[in-house]
């Protein structure tokens, strides 16, 4: 039995000591050591019980022993001059973690823990202060009328009360002996609807609500309503408080009101709201690109606008087709094609987009010529009425007449120039397909089609006035 058991702890401790070689620690010693002006801060994550750490500043060292895996350590000095410091970890034999650091530490040109600043409301004024020579005093007026004339040592704060059913005009004037430092605050306070000592703090969010009710008499009834139904209730205690909290439906928005009934009537008040349901990540949701409008007479009002949906609806506008996300969807930042960001939750198509006629043109001459040394096809054509004849795009079909001999290379099939010579008519000057010549006669039709430059092309066409409500586009 005891060859057994012996056998058995054996094998554990050769996996122990297998895991132990082939893993490193799951908690690796970490040491953070940050300094200011005024102070040295030490952070040991990860250590064993028993480091040491020594932390020296200007010769002066203080020495101490952690215990347990966390420790924290902080130095506090002059701010106004440079200070030496060192940082020594040293951990216990056999654990890994030694460590060391120093430095010289750079002056601020203020107190870093100096402060103040001073408000009021319609029921008191408050006033805080920090850090201030032991000669400042604070001065508080109210009406014309000093309140309170005080010492300012170490750390200040205090409020004062005063009428809220009406307004008042208040000074708060921080005085110190160096004049650098002095500082006034003032305003005037508006009247309050309701004594602000009694307060009712109300937060729903998600699915927490929280209902906080202060300063009204012992024995005061609350009453939490949820959605129209009682929901929770109780009263002020001894120490004129009431405090509740409760878990609430996540998904959805609900309203809440708060009854206060005191046994004085005129304290009784009602605050409701509702609550703001849980942020989810919105759904993706693409919009819809309608057909575009080819006839030559098209214009926007042609255009047929995408069936709204659950996720997305449509407008027409002046200026395209504006689509907005419902709440909880959103449009992807990239793959929208045509489609622009308008907003917030919103995506514009311009009417250039989709409204893209295509016209029958009357060919006025069709005559070969030479070009830069390569063959051409000088073509005139008379454009459609209010097109820009500077930006037609033009295609052909029929025969082609005959070319003229050219000196030089002759133009790939692919390049084209346009030439305006003003209406009624446009010139536009075609390579030829091919270099074989074609008798003159049949029949040659042109037409034309509309848009702006495609992103994806960088092809110049032109809209006619008609397809944008007058306006005349290149």
């Amino acid at each position: 039995m005891k060859k057994l058991i012996a056998g058995a702890v054996g094998t554990v401790l050769a996996l122990g000591g297998l895991g132990l070689a082939a893993a490193p620690s799951a908690s690796a010693a970490v040491p953070t050591v940050s300094t200011t002006c005024s102070s040295l801060d030490v952070m040991l994550d990860g250590y064993p019980d028993g480091t040491t750490v020594t932390t020296t500043v200007d010769g002066e060292s203080v020495v101490e022993t952690t215990e347990g895996s966390w420790y924290s350590a902080w130095r506090g000095f002059d701010w106004s001059t440079p200070h030496e410091w060192s940082v020594v970890v040293d951990a216990p034999e056999g654990s890994d973690g030694d460590f060391s650091d120093g430095g010289t530490t750079t002056p601020c040109d203020v107190d870093p823990d100096r402060y103040a600043y001073a408000y009021a409301s319609c029921g008191e004024v408050t006033a805080h202060a920090a850090s201030y020579p032991a000669d400042t005093r604070l001065v508080v007026s109210v009406d014309g009328q000093t309140v309170t004339d005080d010492p300012v040592e170490g750390y200040y704060g205090r409020s004062w009360l005063i009428d809220w059913t009406v307004a008042h005009t208040w000074t708060v004037t921080l005085d110190a002996a160096d004049d650098a430092l002095d500082q006034v605050w003032e305003g005037v306070t508006e009247p309050c609807d309701v004594d602000p000592r009694l307060r009712v703090d109300v937060g729903a969010y998600c699915d927490q609500l929280w209902v906080s009710v202060a300063g009204y008499p012992a024995g005061t009834r609350v009453e939490v309503r949820l959605d129209g139904a009682p929901f929770a209730d109780g009263v002020v205690n001894e120490w004129d408080e009431f405090w509740g909290s409760w878990t609430i439906g996540a998904d959805a928005t609900h309203t809440w009101e708060v009854v206060v009934d005191a046994e004085d009537d005129t304290l009784d008040r009602t605050e409701s709201g509702e609550s703001e349901p849980c942020w989810t990540e919105p759904g993706e949701v693409l919009p819809e690109t309608p057909a575009a409008v080819t006839s030559c007479s098209g214009t926007p009002d042609d255009v047929v606008l995408p069936a709204d949906t659950d996720a997305v609806s449509y407008v027409r506008t002046a200026d395209g087709i504006l689509a907005t996300a419902a709440p909880g969807y959103a449009f992807p930042w990239a793959g929208l094609d045509q489609w622009q960001s308008a907003g917030e939750g919103q995506v514009l198509l311009g009417w250039y987009a989709v409204v893209r006629p295509e016209c029958d043109l009357d060919v006025v001459s069709v005559t070969p010529v030479c070009v830069e040394g390569a063959p051409y096809v000088d073509v005139v054509v008379t454009p459609p009425p209010g097109a820009d004849p500077d930006s037609l795009l033009s295609t052909g079909s029929g025969p082609t007449p005959r070319t003229t001999s050219c000196t030089g290379r002759p133009a790939s099939a692919s390049r084209s120039r346009a030439a305006s010579r003003g209406p009624p008519s446009s010139r536009t000057r075609t390579a030829p397909s091919h270099r074989t010549t074609h008798p003159t006669g049949g029949s040659t039709t042109s037409t034309w089609s509309s848009g702006r430059r495609s992103r994806s092309t960088g092809r110049l066409l032109a809209l006619p006035p008609r397809a944008l409500g007058g306006r005349a586009d290149g």
